[in-house]
């Protein structure tokens, strides 16, 4: 009788081989690249009905092994994106520069590098008034060369509204007082209900503020504020305006003023809720005060000025 000898395996193993061609199979997953952080932006349509919310990429995440282009696009309207990402790796290499290829407007292609972990990317919205109405925005996307991955748009119904403030400061003895206040609509839906511009000024000056008798107005003295007036403003249809004009102190064109120095800073604000908020338009023109932008008084002090 012969006998077979089995070397390196227990013969019970052996007797099991025929079921191991059921056993399941694992594939790997090829590495790819991950959006992880986003930059967002928000527009409105140019009828006003529709505000949007739309996001580009602003760090992305690399699996271990992804070696090879990638490439982004954007909306150019919403948002520009340099040309320059930072590169971090795995290996305590010290991060680096990268320069992407340009492919046309709003598309850049990266060349990404063995061992990165994460690319850092720098963009920046350019959503600002008044270029901040128009419609079908363009979805930011990522492509690794296996897959591609788009950036959600959210869309809301809107009633999209600006206004414009300008505000006539007259410099007179040591201080500014308010001669004009204008708002304008800037549409393109009419201003809401609960606007009020607000207007804080020294104590001393407070007495001498009347504004015409048309204005709807109230004094205000909040703790821990200067004192002020309150102004209400009407709705407003786009490209009208409302002026608050102020009765100047009898002597004021005979004033030759001295220069004020601004100890206190008299402010025009226009007050609104949080909720009228989501649908108001960016302008910039919401307040005002006799400063310079980089915080100076006015120089001309014999004629009123718009800040």
């Amino acid at each position: 009788m012969t006998s077979a000898v089995f070397v390196g395996a227990p013969l019970s193993d052996l007797l099991a081989l025929p079921g191991a061609a059921n056993a399941s199979v694992t594939v790997a997953t090829p590495p790819t690249v991950r959006v992880s952080s986003t930059l967002t932006a928000a527009c409105f349509s140019i009828d006003g009905k529709r505000r949007f919310e739309v996001d580009i990429p602003s760090v992305l995440d690399v699996d271990e092994g992804f070696t090879g282009p990638i490439s982004l696009t954007w909306d150019p309207r919403a948002f520009e994106l340099s040309e320059m990402a930072t590169l971090v790796f795995s290996d305590r290499k010290p991060c680096a520069e990268l320069v992407a290829s340009e492919s046309g407007p709003g598309t850049l292609t990266f060349a990404i590098p063995a061992s990165v972990t994460r690319v850092l990317l720098r963009p920046r919205s350019i959503l600002s008034y008044p270029n901040d109405l128009f419609d079908d925005p363009v979805l930011s996307s990522l492509k690794d060369g296996l897959q591609a991955t788009s950036l959600p748009l959210r869309t809301q119904t809107a009633a999209a509204w600006g206004v414009e403030m300008y505000v006539s400061w007259f410099p007179y003895e040591d201080r500014y007082i308010p001669a004009l206040v204008e708002v304008r609509s800037v549409g393109p839906h009419p201003t809401p209900n609960g606007l009020t511009v607000e207007l804080r000024v020294p104590r001393s000056t407070l007495g001498e503020l009347a504004p015409d008798p048309l204005a709807e107005s109230s004094r205000v003295d909040r703790a821990g504020a200067k004192p002020g007036l309150s102004v209400v403003i009407e709705p407003l249809p786009a490209g009208s305006m409302r002026q608050v004009t102020f009765e100047l102190p009898d002597d004021a064109a005979e004033q030759e003023p001295s220069n004020p120095g601004l100890t206190v800073v008299p402010t025009a604000t226009l007050v609104f809720t949080e909720g009228l908020g989501v649908n108001a338009r960016d302008t910039g023109r919401y307040s005002s005060a006799p400063v310079t932008a980089s915080g100076s008084a006015l120089s001309d002090f014999t004629h009123p000025e718009k800040a």
